[in-house]
This record gives structure tokens, C-alpha cells and sequence, in this order.
């Protein structure tokens, strides 16, 4: 096996998703459902035993860490490939600070979005409610985006950008310069909750357009949710409503992560 082919977007598992498994059969075998066809198959997947399973990237790849090195691993789970990035440890603390106490808190990482940053070999991770780190394979630790004063609802990698949203509209990750950082990429015109909890936002790939889906109605009470869509506009910089994907589905689980499929 070759490690660079688990980025090579020709292999990807597109419209295949990760269902939830057992507790007692986690490193065994997963159930996977394609999302176009519905046909539905059971992989051994081996490599997942001894590591902490963080995140599905929206491409199909699973994102994981090593329990023994703590490498942050990409597995492409139809062709077995995988590809090594730098210890997780380095996502939270400095590379002088590994210690055990900062290791074991890996473990309790939601990482709520994951995908390439820039070029198809760096990979990004949205992880908290304000961090986000990238790395490449052959880097010796994650660069980490700096303070960020606003929360990070969602995100999404799309056509080589990391997309994020946040109280102030949708940013991009800038990883050209020497920090990281959030800059603007769309204004959403409506605005959102100052309250993360009122709301629930999520990021759509619709076949490489842009899509904001925002929930309204708070989950505590009998009132029947209200969706809304709208299509982001990256040439105008704004969000515009929008009362249909041309024929498709947005599905939102209850983690947060939103698939899109056709009507049949």
C-alpha cells in the first residue's frame, strides 16, 4: 500500500457514509450506506482497532488517532489506504508539553469537521467550539488557529477551502500566512444567534456550490423545527434564501453533520 493514494481524490469514497456501530464490535467491522444508491455494505476495517475515532470527512474519509503514538491517521475506508499526520497532542499543546496528562485528553476531542485545507495534502480539523488545526503528513507538529472571539457553529472543506461558520457570516481558513487565520468570505445577511443553542447551522457540498442550512426553534420545546436554506454566494460575498436544491434532500443528524442526496 501506498500512503499518498489515501489523498488522491480519484479514490475517494464519494456519497459513501459511516453509519453508527456497537460499542462491542467498534474495531471489527462498520456498516457503511451509499447516499446516491442506497446499496449497503459491511467493511472489516482492522486499522480502526487501538484508535480513537474522531470525525467522517465530508469526502467519506475517516479521520482517527493512534492510541499507542497518537498519530492523527486518514483511512479511505474502501481501498484501505491510510496516511500519518503529526502527533494529536500537538492540536491541543505544544510540542514540548506532551506529556501523558495532555495525551489522554485526545480521547475526549469532537472533532465536528474535517477536511483538505489549501491542497489535498493538508488537512484540517475542527475540533471545540473555536479551534481548528492543520497539519501535512510530513510536518513535525499541527499549526492551530489563534484566538478567535466568535464560536465556530460548523464547517466544511469545499474545493480545496475550509469554510467555517460563525456569528459574523462565513469565513475561510487563510493558512498562506505565518498564523492562521478566519477571513470573510460571505456575509449572512439574516444573521445568527448569539446563543449557539437557538439555532443550529450546517454546511452543504452541492456538487461544488455552497449551501447554508439553518434550524430555527430551540430543541427544548414541542414546537416544530423550521428549516432554511440558502445558497452562498462566494463572487458576491452574501448568503441568498433559496426554496429548493434542485431536486435534492438535506439530511441533519443529530451530531450536526448534513448529508445531501437526490429524490428518487
Amino acid at each position: 500500500m501506498h500512503a499518498h493514494n489515501t489523498l488522491d481524490r480519484r479514490f475517494y469514497p464519494w456519497r459513501w457514509i459511516m453509519l453508527s456501530q456497537a460499542s462491542s464490535d467498534v474495531w471489527k467491522r462498520r456498516d457503511f450506506l451509499n447516499i446516491s444508491t442506497t446499496e449497503h455494505i459491511w467493511v472489516n476495517l482492522p486499522e480502526l482497532r487501538h484508535h480513537f475515532v474522531f470525525e467522517s470527512t465530508s469526502d467519506g474519509l475517516i479521520v482517527m488517532c493512534d492510541k499507542r503514538t497518537y498519530a492523527v491517521r486518514l483511512l479511505n475506508p474502501l481501498t484501505r489506504q491510510l496516511t500519518v499526520f503529526p502527533d494529536g497532542t500537538t492540536m491541543l499543546y505544544p510540542l514540548k508539553s506532551r506529556i501523558t496528562m495532555y495525551r489522554n485528553r485526545l480521547q475526549e476531542i469532537q472533532v465536528t469537521g474535517a477536511g483538505p485545507a489549501y491542497d489535498s495534502s493538508t488537512m484540517a480539523l475542527h475540533f471545540g467550539v473555536r479551534r481548528i488545526a492543520i497539519a501535512q503528513p510530513a510536518a513535525e507538529e499541527w499549526r492551530k488557529l489563534g484566538y478567535f472571539k466568535s464560536w465556530i457553529r460548523a464547517s466544511l472543506s469545499l474545493a480545496g477551502c475550509f469554510y467555517c461558520v460563525t456569528e459574523e457570516g462565513i469565513m475561510v481558513l487563510d493558512v498562506t500566512g505565518k498564523w492562521l487565520r478566519l477571513v470573510m468570505a460571505a456575509e449572512e445577511e439574516q444573521g445568527l444567534e448569539k446563543w449557539p443553542y437557538q439555532d443550529t447551522v450546517n454546511l452543504v457540498d452541492n456538487d461544488g456550490e455552497l449551501i447554508l442550512v439553518k434550524s430555527k426553534g430551540a430543541s427544548t420545546t414541542d414546537l416544530p423545527t423550521k428549516y432554511e436554506v440558502h445558497q452562498v454566494d462566494l463572487h458576491a460575498r452574501k448568503t441568498v434564501p433559496t426554496h429548493g436544491i434542485r431536486g435534492r434532500a438535506v439530511f441533519v443528524s443529530g451530531q450536526g453533520q448534513s448529508i445531501l442526496t437526490k429524490l428518487t
